[in-house]
C-alpha cells in the first residue's frame, strides 16, 4: 500500500499542473515549497465504508440530501 503522503503530493502536483494549463502560467523550479504535515486526531476511511455509512451520498436515492454530510451532522460534530 502506498503511503498517504504519496497521494497528498500527487494531488498537489495535479492541482499545480491544472493551474498552469488553465491560467497559462508556469511556476519556476524551486519557487514553491510544499511541506506535508499529517493532521493528528484524524482517521482514514476507505471508499466502500464511506458509501456504506452514507457519509457523502444517500445509497437509496442519489438526489436525496439525506446523508451525514448533507444533513450537517459532520459539520456540527467535527472540531475546528
Amino acid at each position: 500500500m502506498l503511503p498517504v503522503r504519496y497521494y497528498a503530493l500527487s494531488a498537489a502536483s495535479a492541482l499545480f499542473k491544472y493551474t498552469e494549463i488553465k491560467l497559462n502560467t508556469q511556476f519556476a523550479n524551486g519557487s514553491l515549497r510544499i511541506l506535508y504535515v499529517p493532521v493528528d486526531g484524524t482517521m482514514m476511511i476507505d471508499p466502500e465504508t464511506v458509501r456504506n455509512l452514507e457519509i457523502v451520498g444517500n445509497m437509496g436515492n442519489a438526489k436525496s440530501p439525506h446523508s451525514l454530510f448533507g444533513c450537517g451532522l459532520l459539520r456540527r460534530l467535527t472540531p475546528r
